[in-house]
């Protein structure tokens, strides 16, 4: 089971910037109203997108260092960060299909990339994976452990 593991200054280097995966930070604090509200939300998302995504939170208290760095003024505030780099940031406490939009922002520009790199994995209409691979100068299509009809 994925959880929202905590990050500080000392972590924020190797668990954030240097991961393979995408990253979703959350910057709170124990005392914000907001931020009780948004964290189980962002529990929930950590579940669905274990192995997609990484989840980490920020105590602002604790870690004024890294909310400074990137601006943090309110929070919640989220922050997605992709090959060490700030790519969205969605501030207040806002439904989870406002997270989850900007979360899946994210994971379709990593697919867009595989596949100009000549690899994919895809979601079918029935929900089962399947994977493209290059064949040739055509690309075959087949779910993985049957083929596709």
């Amino acid at each position: 089971m994925a959880a929202v593991a905590p990050v500080t200054d000392s972590t924020w280097q190797s668990l954030v910037l240097d991961s393979t995966l995408p990253v979703l930070v959350e910057f709170s604090a124990p005392w914000c109203g907001p931020c009780r509200i948004i964290h189980p939300l962002i529990e929930e998302l950590a579940k669905e997108y274990a192995g997609k995504f990484k989840f980490y939170k920020v105590n602002t208290d604790e870690s004024p260092g890294i909310a400074a760095k990137y601006g943090i003024r309110s929070i919640p505030t989220v922050l997605i960060f992709k090959s060490g780099e700030k790519r969205d940031a969605v501030i207040g406490a806002v439904p989870k299909s406002t997270l989850t939009s900007s979360i899946e922002k994210r994971w379709r520009e990593g697919m867009q990339k595989q596949k100009r790199e000549g690899r994919s994995e895809h979601v079918g209409r029935l929900g089962r994976p399947f994977i493209t691979i290059p064949v040739g100068k055509t690309n075959t299509s087949i779910f993985q452990g049957q083929q596709k009809l």
